[in-house]
């Protein structure tokens, strides 16, 4: 049990850095350089929060499985879906109030945001089978 958890846990921060580290920071420097900047501080900065992320869903994954009885790729599907529902949702509804935020930004970036949680779900299933 805390073998399995273990796992899952690595897993789950390899697949998250994959997603995030790896694939949104470079394309938000791309796209936004003046915004996010590719430096060693914004890199370890991805890292950290991405890994804590990935701990997090891990948790949840395992909470899913064990108490809601989930086989592991739905948990792994509905826990993502959660986690990122969980932070854009009330992201979405505050900053409706700020009158200058950049609506094309925005969406642009949740899009991509959703491109990189895709790319974590779909690494963490492959790595969550072995």
């Amino acid at each position: 049990m805390v073998e399995t958890l273990k796992k899952l846990i690595l897993a789950s921060i390899l697949a998250s850095n994959i997603g995030y580290t790896l694939f949104l920071l470079p394309t938000l420097n791309i796209l936004y350089d003046d915004m996010v900047p590719l430096t060693i501080q914004n890199f370890m900065a991805f890292i950290m929060v991405s890994s804590m992320g990935g701990i997090l869903l891990s948790l949840l994954i395992y909470l899913a499985t064990h108490l809601l009885r989930l086989e592991l790729k739905k948990a792994i599907i509905y826990s993502t879906l959660t986690l990122w529902l969980l932070y854009w949702i009330p992201t979405v509804l505050t900053s409706q109030r700020n009158a200058s935020i950049n609506l094309s930004k925005m969406v642009t970036v949740i899009s991509l945001d959703l491109v990189a949680a895709l790319i974590t779900l779909t690494t963490l299933i492959k790595l969550a089978k072995k």
